[in-house]
């Protein structure tokens, strides 16, 4: 495990590295420059470091959520969109354009922020009243998800219906995820990273309720695990780190799903260490990915390549090599 830990961390440097350093405007030659006050590099430098750590804390956010659904439902193909959140954010920023609210200005990308969070966490809290409060079980927790997704996603073809064209190119541009926004912004950021670092404790702290419930329900039931409040709270901070991820970098698929599938393998299901890895492990797979997309967009002269589609075509693969793997009996 050791070995994975470093290797890991050595892809992460090299990662950070390249976000920051690497690339038109500003490379290795021009750090000199950078180091010596050169205004015009210090304004490019802030634009990539914004990039750079927008998709850490997306990629931390989706992996820590990926674990907490997986070890919840006890289904290896569960991810943080099962729960209907991705759609429901997605429905926040469709209105927030439909009602003129911006991304240009840091409050009106706080307020963009604020509704897409907001309508993400309410789809979670519709998933757990379909599913009768957590009574229904884990199945019950997926069928609701997914009947939820794919509403609010013909909601959100509706409003864009309603949309002018200009506006339909910007809320699609940020439903198929993008980190290239100009329009960074620090307030929404640390709004997110708050929310992050806070369900990240929580869910560290019910992680033996995880570890628990892999069991199943009657060896939960018997180790004192209240099933229906765990099942409410772990599901609850899912939603809020995926709704804070989503609210910022657009809809990044299969991020909550590989993660801890390749932390699992060599650091076993046990979640105390499981967590933490897996959202060392998702920041550094959306960085690299973030990392690819821009310098083949820049040196390949793509017209564009968003992020949630090169993930898609990375992931589609994999989530197929893990249902042949766990065969269909074992997925629920």
């Amino acid at each position: 495990m050791g070995s994975s830990v470093a290797v890991l961390g050595v892809l992460g440097v090299g990662a950070l590295f390249v976000g920051l350093f690497v690339g038109p405007g500003l490379g290795v030659g021009e750090l000199a420059e950078l180091f010596a006050g050169n205004g015009l590099l210090a304004g490019i430098f802030q634009l990539r470091l914004g990039r750079t750590l927008l998709a850490l804390l997306v990629g931390a956010a989706l992996g820590l959520a990926g674990a907490a659904l997986q070890g919840l439902t006890r289904n290896p193909l569960a991810d943080p969109f099962l729960t209907g959140v991705s759609a429901g954010a997605g429905v926040g920023v469709a209105v927030a354009a439909l009602v003129g609210i911006g991304s240009a200005t840091t409050l009106g990308y706080l307020g963009r922020q604020g509704l897409a969070f907001l309508s993400g966490v309410g789809a979670a809290l519709l998933v757990w009243r379909l599913s009768g409060g957590g009574r229904f079980g884990r199945n019950g927790l997926i069928v609701a998800g997914v009947v939820v997704n794919a509403t609010l996603s013909g909601l959100i073809l509706v409003i864009l219906s309603w949309l002018p064209i200009f506006s339909q190119g910007a809320v699609l541009g940020w439903l198929w995820g993008d980190l290239s926004t100009p329009y960074i912004r620090w307030w929404p950021m640390l709004t997110a990273a708050v929310l992050t670092v806070g369900g990240g404790v929580y869910l560290f702290w019910r992680a033996p309720a995880l570890d628990a419930l892999a069991l199943g329900e009657e060896q939960a039931h018997s180790l004192g695990i209240d099933l229906r409040r765990g099942r409410r709270g772990i599901l609850l901070a899912a939603a809020l780190l995926t709704a804070s991820a989503t609210a910022l970098g657009g809809i990044i698929p299969f991020v909550g799903l590989v993660a801890p599938h390749l932390v699992r393998v060599r650091a076993g299901a046990g979640h105390r260490r499981l967590l933490p890895l897996t959202a060392l492990t998702g920041a550094v797979l959306v960085l690299v990915a973030d990392n690819v997309v821009r310098l083949a967009v820049n040196y390949l002269s793509l017209p564009s390549l968003p992020l949630g589609a090169a993930l898609a075509l990375l992931g589609g693969p994999y989530f197929f090599a893990v249902y042949r793997k766990m065969g269909k009996k074992q997925l629920l």
